[in-house]
């Protein structure tokens, strides 16, 4: 019995002794399993996922350091948390919808889980890890996950000297087991901002070189990808640190700046009249307006898929001809989207409609059967791109707009939370930039969540992302404020 409990406590002081370095080697598997586009490493024999690990990680850290948590902790974390709290209200109030009720109390709560409380809970666990924990433990975890993002980098590298950079719109590089392009937004956009936020934050000449070595890296596997929001976040997250950082003649640089950014605008307008249509920004400036003022089910008229045979469309769109304005699917199928979502949420703005973003679909088709049809989107994917769905879709499977996506699932009110937390996190870091507080972290926060926002007006954000981005927003987000670093 003696040694038994000899052995325990034992056991216990070793966990309680060592209860960083177990988080730190936990949070690692985690972030290396989901670098390769898992959530999870499954066999016959057992199943080992990412969020277990950061759970036991956490909670393990949490138990044995709770002690150093101060009342500041609550001050920094309360926008976070407010946010989190109303969108579970918001979510909970879902269960009196009559579009697509949920099946039962248990399946809303399930989702509200999912969707809400179970990325906020990565958050949380990160930023007390990051707080709290010793300099070399946080330094050791940044490190890792920089080689992580750069291992992507050099895949995507491999990939586009293999099979060919730039690819059309249905042939994309994607390494490792991620299941699509747009999934791999953090994978481009970190390492592009740990890239330019070296460039500013390091005095040090070769160390300069080196993160210049680094972004063009970054770039080039942007170019493997070929994803056009990559190319949209870059453009804004490279300029980004002009207006965010401390320097001399500010006012004066940002005025040519300006100049500057009138001239590469108008220099990308004219390059891109030769460039194929999914790179046309010029034909997508000049004829915006007109494609924007049509119904999203009349679109279709412009989308040479629907008179090709390759989708089947809306006879509203098609019983006039084919329009001598034409756009490319990709992006129109978008527009359509984003606007006829627009105006289901503008039929009742503070209401609360689904939690489950990937059922926002098959929600406003469902929607608009009872509602206003001319609203639809002038195609729906079953049957036509995806021979094994189930759900009938407004257009695609979603409306390929999370920031929009989000304001028509939670409403006005959930959504002005959404923004004021995000906006919070940016100044938090903005903040840290004018204090001298470990510039080179605080800036690449700011250029990630920037980098992110951007891409998220253009597709999804799954789970496979919003999973790293809360772990890696909670770890930066405490480092910025753990003092031990930057001493």
């Amino acid at each position: 019995m003696f040694k038994k409990s000899y052995i325990g406590n034992g056991i216990l002081d070793f966990i309680k002794t060592n209860n960083e370095k177990i988080a730190l080697i936990l949070f690692c598997i985690g972030l290396f399993i989901l670098s390769i586009g898992l959530s999870a490493i499954e066999s016959d024999a057992f199943i080992l996922r990412v969020q277990t690990l950061f759970h036991i990680g956490g909670v393990l850290f949490i138990l044995c350091n709770y002690k150093k948590f101060c009342k500041d902790d609550f001050k920094i974390l309360f926008i976070p948390t407010l946010c989190c709290i109303v969108l579970v209200i918001l979510g909970m109030l879902t269960y009196f919808d009559t579009i697509m009720p949920p099946k039962s109390f248990g399946s809303l709560f399930k989702s509200i889980n999912q969707h809400i409380i179970g990325y906020f809970a990565f958050f949380i666990l990160c930023y007390f890890f990051a707080r709290y924990a010793k300099r070399e433990i946080i330094i050791i975890l940044l490190t890792f996950f920089g080689i992580v993002c750069f291992m992507n980098v050099f895949a995507m590298i491999y990939l586009a000297i293999k099979y060919g950079f730039y690819h059309n719109t249905f042939h994309y590089n994607i390494p490792f087991f991620f299941p699509g392009i747009s999934v791999y937004n953090i994978w481009i956009i970190a390492p592009l901002s740990i890239s330019i936020a070296g460039i500013w934050a390091f005095k040090n000449i070769k160390i300069k070189f080196l993160f210049i070595i680094t972004l063009i890296l970054s770039i080039l596997a942007m170019l493997s990808n070929g994803e056009r929001s990559f190319f949209i976040a870059f453009i804004v997250i490279i300029f980004t640190p002009f207006f965010m950082w401390q320097y001399k003649h500010k006012i004066k640089i940002l005025g040519i700046l300006f100049i500057f950014l009138v001239l590469l605008f108008c220099l990308i307008y004219h390059i891109s009249k030769d460039l194929p249509p999914r790179y046309d920004i010029a034909h997508m400036i000049d004829n915006i307006s007109t494609v924007w003022d049509t119904a999203p089910i009349e679109m279709g008229k412009y989308d040479e898929f629907c008179f090709n045979g390759k989708l089947n469309c809306s006879k509203e769109s098609i019983q006039n001809g084919i329009s001598n304005i034409t756009w490319e699917h990709s992006s129109l199928s978008r527009i359509a989207m984003n606007k006829s979502t627009l105006l289901a949420f503008l039929d009742e703005p503070f209401k609360p409609h689904i939690t489950n973003i990937f059922a926002i679909s098959p929600y406003l088709y469902n929607y608009f059967n009872l509602n206003n049809s001319n609203n639809k989107v002038y195609f729906n994917a079953k049957g036509d791109i995806y021979k094994d769905i189930i759900d009938d879709y407004n257009g695609y499977n979603h409306p390929h707009n999370h920031i929009l996506s989000l304001l028509f699932m939670y409403g006005a009110i959930g959504f002005i939370f959404i923004v004021l937390s995000t906006v919070y996190m940016i100044y938090s870091g903005y903040r840290a930039i004018k204090l001298f507080n470990n510039r080179f972290l605080a800036l690449i926060f700011c250029l990630m969540i920037i980098g992110i926002f951007i891409c998220s007006l253009f597709d999804m954000l799954r789970s496979i992302m919003l999973e790293p981005l809360s772990i890696i927003f909670g770890i930066l987000l405490g480092s910025l404020y753990n003092k031990q670093i930057y001493k």
